[in-house]
């Protein structure tokens, strides 16, 4: 289902960047594609060079909470297609 709206639906990537480091203007949670609820710790820093596309952030899962850095995709393939 998630798939299918990122194909009926076109946005660019940075956006999701952008809207990741001004998640306090959103009106709701952030929620993973399996329901999971998603909190930003720590936004860390934009990264303007090769590599993931946030250094240094704190997220929280469901309450656990991981720290590294971030990558940015529309969809899951990308990652693997990007060789991370």
């Amino acid at each position: 289902m998630a798939q299918d709206l990122l194909e009926q639906i076109k946005i660019p990537e940075y956006w999701l960047s952008w809207t990741y480091f001004q998640s306090h203007l959103l009106r709701s949670p952030l929620i993973g594609l399996n329901q999971e609820r998603v909190n930003i710790i720590d936004h860390g820093r934009q990264n303007y060079d090769n590599g993931p596309d946030v250094l240094d952030a704190t997220i929280e899962i469901n309450g656990i909470r991981y720290q590294g850095d971030v990558e940015f995709h529309l969809a899951a393939q990308d990652w693997f297609l990007h060789g991370h």
